[in-house]
């Protein structure tokens, strides 16, 4: 049985990357970072899911104070079908509390409209563990960095943890990527501009590796575990 049986997934790409993309065998979870990367595509194609998002770094523009606006543009993409993401919370960068504010309407239309949820937090997991309260959606913690320690009260929260090469990167990370249970894994190329396919091959192979499984056995897992998230 090879590889090719199953479809290379990716957690966290964006539109331009996807749209490069000419594998269409490919399972990719496609993430806005601004209202001009969802206000353009239908919310699904053959194996592209749409993610609807505003990205943390995007709110340093002023037009982004016009909460009402945007908080009405995504409401109508979510209606549409999106599923959201991809927000979250970044203490590197400027208007913590305007983050704060569009991250937690991004995890209550999730809520509302129980659609998946993809975020990032970046030193600020305590920020958003305050907000990821019950009842769930599904939610992707995209691009996790942290020691099972760090990932055990966002598992406990039924989150997916999506790991990157900068994941593999970081020491602390190993173990969790060893330990992560295999129903919550998922690989990511979380690329803006070039083919996911020699990342997610890098990744699923490393990945494999150190939970010492085959990589066909993982590929089946993650593509398992997208599929849980598409179906809502």
């Amino acid at each position: 049985m090879s590889l090719n049986e199953f479809p290379l997934c990716d957690a966290h790409i964006h539109p331009k990357a996807a749209q490069i993309c000419s594998h269409t065998e490919f399972l990719l979870f496609v993430n806005s970072i601004c209202e001009q990367d969802f206000a353009r595509f239908p919310s699904f194609s053959a194996g592209r899911y749409q993610f609807a998002g505003i990205h943390p770094w995007q709110l340093r523009k002023p037009k982004y104070k016009n909460t009402a606006y945007y908080f009405d543009l995504l409401e109508r993409a979510v209606r549409r079908g999106f599923f959201l993401g991809e927000t979250g919370l970044d203490r590197l960068h400027p208007n913590f509390d305007l983050q704060t504010e569009y991250f937690r309407h991004h995890f209550q239309l999730a809520q509302t409209y129980r659609r998946p949820l993809t975020f990032h937090s970046v030193h600020s997991d305590d920020a958003v563990l305050e907000i990821l309260e019950p009842p769930y959606p599904k939610m992707i913690y995209h691009s996790f960095v942290g020691s099972p320690k760090a990932a055990e009260p966002f598992l406990k929260r039924g989150c997916f943890l999506s790991f990157s090469l900068r994941s593999l990167k970081s020491p602390a990370t190993e173990e969790t990527i060893r330990t992560c249970p295999a129903d919550r894994f998922l690989i990511e190329s979380d690329s803006t501009e070039d083919d996911p396919a020699p990342l997610l091959t890098e990744l699923l192979q490393k990945a494999a590796e150190q939970r010492q499984i085959s990589e066909k056995k993982l590929q089946k897992q993650i593509l398992t575990n997208m599929n849980v998230l598409i179906q809502g």
